[in-house]
């Protein structure tokens, strides 16, 4: 029998944490009122010093604590590069948190400007406002910038949801775009025309 998975996308419930900074500077801090997660700020200079290349996407999982990290630098010139930590629950797929990250890093880039920014904001106070457009970003991701798609995994025999966010698709260098979607212990690989229709996909051993 065929089981169908269908999930809502209810991020003030998904998203626990956001922090912006850089190397040594928090910018903000902002905490959801409904977790009971804790994140320090030893918890983002950890995040932001780990050795890796930031440019990219960067995923980390928390079993313990049933969390999902994304980390993401923006900006090249020296003194305004600017890192952004979302900590997520750990039903909270990838690409909703990239989503969620692109939305405010483009608000955050559109509203402070370089000087800003490498001045610190006074201590950070001049970013408090900020505090504003993450909450907004909870309600509107999900519908703005984000589209549900579905795959079937064979091992289990389920039609899943999965959320692509659109960039993946309109900023393709090519299509189908590719994605490598995680159920469980298993990865799916999906190819997405540019009306996000699912052309193939296929299972794929995976390593991290």
């Amino acid at each position: 029998m065929l089981l169908m998975l269908y999930s809502e996308l209810n991020l003030i419930n998904e998203i626990h944490f956001v922090n912006i900074g850089r190397l040594d500077e928090d910018f903000l801090s902002w905490k959801s009122p409904r977790t009971d997660k804790i994140f320090t700020r030893l918890d983002a200079l950890g995040l932001r010093t780990f050795p890796g290349n930031m440019d990219y996407y960067r995923h980390m999982k928390d079993p313990r604590h049933e969390t999902k990290t994304v980390i993401k630098q923006f900006g090249t010139d020296s003194g305004s590069e600017t890192v952004f930590i979302v900590v997520a629950a750990s039903t909270c797929q990838y690409q909703v948190i990239e989503a969620f990250i692109e939305y405010l890093s483009s608000k955050w880039f559109s509203i402070y400007d370089t000087s800003m920014i490498r001045s610190g904001g006074a201590g950070g106070e001049m970013f408090g406002s900020f505090h504003r457009i993450i909450e907004e970003a909870l309600s509107e991701v999900p519908t703005r910038d984000l589209k549900r798609v579905q795959a079937y995994c064979k091992p289990t025999n389920e039609v899943i949801d999965v959320w692509v966010k659109k960039s993946l698709v309109s900023q393709a260098s090519s299509l189908p775009a590719a994605l490598v979607f995680e159920h469980g212990p298993y990865h799916i690989l999906l190819y997405l025309d540019g009306q996000f229709k699912v052309r193939e996909q296929k299972m794929v051993d995976y390593s991290g």
